[in-house]
């Protein structure tokens, strides 16, 4: 039977690679379906030639019709479905986000409906905590059909999938496999410059709070998407556009509160590290809710910190200004052991100073795992099971895992278990990049997603 992808997309620039990807697909004899949660996007894939669900003419259900359509896919305890679009967009509507819910399920059930009419339906989604993307994932659920989430590896270049749910991706704590030529290169370049982790799609991120604001590209981008709103009438899934630029403002003020706070690595001393994930993230809001409040996270720290070690932070680089600078300086006022670090330096620098790393479920923590750094990791992350991470069940028993790390008693694995386990995660890990056009890319990209829809 035919495999027939169905494929979400939230915003013109996931669509101009999609569109490319559907292309490959099409001529290597897929036909490809389309749910767009914008108006533009539906434009550009119709001017193509796919299959596409508009989202956005699916009329919302109203009244009992809305919950009946929620209760038809199994969907329970909405406070915590919703949860991310309240940080990731501020908002506050109970009933309009479960009137958006219902509408991205109607959506794919109706692309799942004409999938099935053609073949056998898969359902493709980049990970996210967005509705469009949840009511996705229901309606293919409650349909039975596969469906994977796809998102950017440990490893520059290379994609993890993920099928059934929202989940990390798992790496086994018996991953193993030879040392391919590339993994080996990619892990001497990886140590030898201190490179972090970041994926080309998000690269754009990675600057101070004011060159987000001071931008050409970002000014451009908000004014057209500023006339598509509000003189064309287009609709978006990313259209709260007033409440992203009052955010990058806001992030510009709360950086320069901070600027005079921050301690230098040498004058630390003996240290723990605990990287600032990126706030409202999905790996906070879907995977370790029960840490999303990361301050509060910190203050339970410094209130456990073992005798003669410190606790040194860092706002993650792609979210500078975005913690609360009012509430963290008085945390550093009331624990003198809480260090601030400057965020523009670099991780491997602050690693290699650290006596161990304590994380929810940051990629950090698995960079510390390569240069051979102890790490109590207390979230769902995908090197929960790796031999170089300690992984608490619970938060009560962090304290104790503390004291055992300043001791020195905590579990150490040998370089080569070490290095063999991400040989072992570099082979799981598959190659291409999400939202890279060039047609190498593209290419990679599509043999990638060819061989999880056939297998």
């Amino acid at each position: 039977m035919e495999i027939v992808p169905i494929i979400t997309t939230l915003a013109e620039y996931q669509t101009r690679f999609w569109r490319l990807v559907g292309d490959d697909l099409r001529q290597r004899g897929f036909a490809p379906h389309f749910i767009s949660f914008d108006d533009r996007s539906c434009d550009m894939l119709n001017g193509s030639g796919f299959a596409v669900t508009a989202a956005n003419d699916v009329a919302e259900p109203q009244g009992s019709a809305l919950d009946a359509t929620l209760n038809s896919v199994h969907v329970t305890n909405l406070a915590y479905w919703t949860s991310h679009e309240r940080f990731a967009f501020g908002r506050a509507d109970d009933q309009a986000m479960k009137a958006k819910l219902a509408r991205s399920i109607i959506a794919a059930q109706s692309a799942i409906a004409d999938a099935q009419g053609r073949g056998q339906p898969v359902m493709v989604q980049e990970v996210g905590g967005f509705l469009s993307v949840v009511g996705s994932w229901f309606a293919a659920r409650s349909a039975g059909i596969r469906h994977f989430f796809i998102e950017p590896s440990f490893f520059r270049g290379r994609l993890l999938f993920r099928e059934g749910d929202f989940s990390a991706p798992v790496i086994p704590a018996d991953a193993r496999a030879p040392h391919a030529a590339d993994f080996s290169e990619y892990l001497h370049k990886t140590l030898e410059g201190g490179q972090i982790v970041i994926p080309k799609k998000d690269a754009h991120h990675y600057s101070a709070a004011w060159k987000k604001v001071i931008n050409l590209r970002n000014a451009r981008r908000f004014a057209e998407k500023a006339y598509d709103k509000y003189i064309l009438g287009k609709r978006q899934e990313f259209g709260f556009i007033g409440q992203h630029a009052a955010t990058h403002l806001k992030a510009l003020v709360n950086s320069r509160k901070l600027a005079g706070h921050y301690t230098s690595l040498d004058d630390i001393g003996d240290f723990l590290y605990f990287p600032l994930h990126v706030p409202g993230d999905i790996a906070l809001t879907l995977r370790s809710p029960e840490y999303l409040d990361q301050l509060a996270l910190v203050d339970y720290i410094c209130r456990n910190l073992p005798d003669g070690m410190r606790l040194a932070i860092k706002e993650h680089p792609a979210m500078v200004g975005m913690m609360q600078p009012d509430r963290l300086k008085a945390m550093l006022r009331r624990y003198p052991r809480l260090a601030l670090i400057d965020p523009g330096t670099n991780n491997y620098a602050v690693m290699r100073r650290a006596r161990g790393i304590v994380t929810i479920n940051s990629k950090t923590g698995a960079e510390a795992g390569l240069i051979g750094l102890p790490v109590i990791v207390l979230g769902d992350a995908f090197y929960r099971e790796a031999p170089f991470a300690r992984a608490l069940g619970n938060l009560v028993e962090l304290p104790a895992a503390l004291q055992q790390l300043a001791n020195g008693e905590d579990r150490r694995c040998s370089d080569a278990d070490r290095i063999d386990w991400f040989a072992g995660a570099w082979e799981l890990s598959k190659p291409g990049e999400l939202y890279v056009t060039g047609a190498d890319e593209v290419r990679t990209f599509t043999d990638t997603l060819v061989s999880y829809l056939r297998c």
